[in-house]
């Protein structure tokens, strides 16, 4: 028997998830519990994509577009540089 904990409210329940039934002899017994590992490593979540540390990374490139890539040209086109200063 495969059973799964569910808190309800302040009480913890199990429920059973698949049941394989009685077994009576030893031989019954070890075969239930073949047939009960397989399946629960059916049920079991698979490890899912590692998520690459940020400390893994490297850059390879690097784009900025800004406004003087936008409107750089004509702001030199209009010599508007004379009229402002850089900070």
């Amino acid at each position: 028997m495969i059973n799964h904990s569910v808190r309800e409210g302040k009480k913890v329940k199990a429920k059973t998830i698949k049941y394989f039934g009685i077994a009576h002899t030893l031989e019954e017994q070890k075969g239930l519990r073949k047939i009960a590992k397989a399946e629960l490593n059916k049920l079991s979540p698979k490890p899912k994509n590692k998520i690459p540390s940020l400390y893994s990374l490297t850059e390879k490139q690097r784009v900025i577009e800004g406004i003087h890539e936008i409107f750089g040209k004509e702001f030199d086109f209009l010599n508007l540089q004379e009229n402002f200063t850089k900070v």
